[in-house]
């Protein structure tokens, strides 16, 4: 990833000295800017994370009304998820030393936030409208590649209602409510992995500024691939990235 990362960096930088020292059409900028993130899931139960970008880029002006821009970005994505559940489980699941026939039911509540980090490559084609051409639209793809993950449970987890079950009937097992919130933080945190790569296609719109160098930038990026790895819950899967950010053009 490291060299990907210095290559482009190399590529943009040749480009720079090209455009400063000819009438090329390349140029060369920087931006930043907002992320706005969740994941798309089949039952919904959470929502968006706020986050920030920032990168280079350089734009290649094919002709008046057209461009093609690659970009080298670093995020911040993230998505949270609200947990309200009660499942009666076997208490020999919080330990092996208790007995068989004794359940309980485990109820979590709380949330679990997710944050993730990714090295984005952006390439989009540009179409321009207006008078002066300073409004444009673009659409491309997105190649990201997971650099940092962070999965936090934040709430509690009880086993309540412990009871024997003898012949049929519920006894009471005159044991007091377990806290088992560490543990179920643990299995939640330890069993939640995403994959290195993701891969998304890309709309917006960019406006130049008049008489600026100045640009104002938005997209949407709607991700391709099954960003989980191990899930949980299993329906976690595909990202959605709402990108407000402002531009310089050297």
């Amino acid at each position: 990833m490291k060299s990907i990362f210095t290559m482009l960096l190399c590529v943009i930088g040749v480009s720079v000295s090209f455009a400063q020292e000819s009438s090329n059409p390349l140029s060369f900028g920087v931006k930043g800017g907002a992320n706005v993130t969740a994941l798309r899931v089949e039952n919904p139960d959470g929502g968006f994370v706020a986050g920030g970008f920032g990168g280079l880029y350089t734009n290649y002006r094919v002709s008046e009304k057209f461009a093609v821009q690659l970009e080298v970005q670093y995020g911040q994505h993230g998505v949270y998820s609200n947990v309200n559940s009660d499942v009666t489980i076997p208490a020999s699941m919080i330990s092996p030393d208790l007995p068989q026939n004794m359940f309980g039911t485990m109820e979590t509540l709380g949330r679990v936030n997710i944050r993730t980090e990714y090295l984005s490559i952006p390439v989009v084609a540009q179409y321009y409208l207006g008078e002066k051409k300073n409004f444009a639209i673009e659409a491309g793809a997105v190649f990201s590649f997971l650099t940092r993950s962070e999965v936090e449970f934040d709430g509690t987890s009880q086993v309540k209602d412990i009871h024997l079950l003898v012949d049929g009937n519920q006894v009471p097992a005159g044991i007091d409510d377990i806290d088992i919130t560490e543990t179920t933080a643990n299995s939640i945190e330890e069993g939640t992995q995403f994959k290195k790569f993701d891969f998304a296609l890309t709309a917006g719109a960019a406006y130049y500024i008049p008489n600026t160098n100045f640009n104002i930038n938005s997209r949407v990026v709607y991700g391709l691939t099954d960003v989980a790895d191990n899930t949980t819950p299993d329906d976690w899967k595909k990202t959605i990235n709402f990108q407000f950010g402002l531009g310089y053009t050297f």
